[in-house]
């Protein structure tokens, strides 16, 4: 299958490549592949996505992958025990997902939570992945952020999150730079 999307982990030691769906194949099928890449061999291999992956990213420590797709599912997966963390169908397919920082844990719990922004054609999203003791699991809270009231509606590509803010590029040529902390549209 045709290779759509990329990523390496930030120690190196993994890239994941998000595949087109074959026509030829029952629900054209996307799958997800996480290569060992000092082995150069398959690490294991993530379903759930058809048409095509739209992007893939390591979180900042590896631990987790997130995978966007052509049928409008949204997937996290715990790269080291295959398991889903989360997903879900979206009204829109998701262009664009990229973590933030690892947040440490407020009461000082080994597990740590992570920020996620996803956007939508013209909806921007800040996601906070934390674990909920209860359950044992992760969980993820979301919330949009606001434009401003003149409405900017620009579908947003690509993007990248540095020191609080989350800067994104759209199909229009301009670029967006958003709050992580107040999740507000600052230019």
């Amino acid at each position: 299958n045709e290779v759509s999307a990329l990523d390496i982990s930030a120690n190196g030691k993994l890239v994941a490549s998000g595949q087109l769906g074959s026509p030829g194949r029952k629900g054209a099928v996307a799958p997800v592949v996480v290569w060992d890449f000092d082995n150069r061999q398959k690490y294991t291999e993530f379903g759930g996505l058809s048409h095509s992956v739209l992007c893939v990213k390591f979180s900042p420590d590896g631990r987790f992958l997130v995978a966007t797709g052509g049928n409008q599912m949204i997937f996290v997966w715990d790269v080291s025990t295959a398991e889903v963390v989360y997903s879900r169908r979206t009204e829109s397919p998701c262009s664009l997902a990229v973590w933030g920082p690892i947040l440490e844990n407020p009461s000082g719990g080994r597990y740590p939570s992570y920020q996620l922004c996803t956007t939508y054609d013209s909806q921007v999203l800040v996601h906070l992945m934390s674990f909920d003791i209860k359950s044992m699991c992760y969980s993820l809270s979301s919330d949009a952020v606001q434009f401003p009231p003149s409405g900017l509606q620009r579908k947003h590509i690509c993007g990248v999150v540095k020191d609080g803010f989350l800067l994104t590029g759209t199909s229009a040529g301009d670029m967006c730079i958003f709050s992580l902390q107040s999740k507000v549209f600052r230019a």
